[in-house]
């Protein structure tokens, strides 16, 4: 996240008085003067680099439950929440962690207050970055997991109506389109969409923009749900097993464990 905190604002706001004070009232006194701001300031950037710190941890957090719980805590004290764009990703990291526990009400729900947060401007958008198309994508996943197939569709020609100012972006948007191929049932269009998919894996950008999704395990998981629609379920048995052992995706790894869960039962 882009740090609020403007350096350059603060070495001018700081060095003003205290030139002034110096000229005015000489070095030793202005010193004395100028210290209790500077020092409130100090404490002020500390808090704040503080806060910073400890939420940038929270995509690191394996474990649903306690990401939910890091989060909401955020959410109801952080002095971060006055700039809209921090609140606006505390949120999707929020519904995120709620999709990967299975709680998709509760994702959706939080996927609404996020939009909400976005600037007024943003529907006349026509170039979308990789952040902004990242929540048409975990929303389109969450409400085809609700079964709600026509809202997911119309969010995704939202989405695919925009054009995208990085490498990131029209992968998401590519990613939107598999899955909603997917659990649609359109396993010939899917094929040809992952082809595409798979050959963005090796931009870097995207593992920066974006460190702690797992995008290749993803890809095998709907790769295996593919395999499945055309009854190819050995080479889907193997995918799920793949991302079980493989994936430091908490949503992945339940979702495949739930395929070969039903797979042992069936059998």
């Amino acid at each position: 996240m882009k740090n609020p905190i403007d350096t350059k604002f603060i070495i001018i706001v700081t060095a003003i008085p205290f030139l002034g004070l110096t000229a005015l009232l000489g070095l030793p006194i202005a010193i004395f003067f100028f210290s209790f701001p500077v020092i409130f300031t100090l404490l002020i950037i500390v808090f704040i680099y503080n806060q910073y710190k400890a939420l940038s941890g929270i995509p690191n957090i394996q474990s649903p439950d306690r990401k939910i719980a890091v989060v909401n805590g955020f959410l109801l004290k952080s002095t971060l929440l006055l700039v809209k764009d921090v609140k606006r990703k505390m949120l999707l990291m929020l519904a995120t962690a709620y999709a990967d526990k299975g709680d998709y009400i509760a994702a959706f729900e939080t996927c609404q207050k996020a939009w909400e947060l976005m600037p007024k401007s943003f529907s006349q958008k026509t170039s979308l970055k990789g952040e902004e198309a990242m929540i048409y994508t975990e929303e389109i996943e969450i409400l085809l997991h609700l079964g709600r197939t026509k809202a997911a569709e119309s969010l995704l020609k939202e989405l695919l109506v925009r054009t995208f100012s990085d490498s990131s972006g029209f992968f998401l948007s590519k990613l939107a389109q598999i899955y909603f191929s997917v659990y649609t049932g359109d396993a010939c269009f899917t094929r040809e969409l992952l082809g595409q998919a798979w050959s963005f894996l090796s931009d870097r950008a995207i593992q920066e923009e974006f460190p702690m999704k797992d995008f290749k395990h993803a890809l095998y998981f709907l790769e295996a749900k593919t395999d499945m629609l055309e009854k190819k379920y050995n080479e889907a048995y193997a995918l799920f097993t793949n991302t079980v052992h493989g994936s430091r995706c908490y949503r992945l790894t339940r979702l495949s464990r739930e395929e070969l869960d039903y797979w042992t039962t069936r059998s």
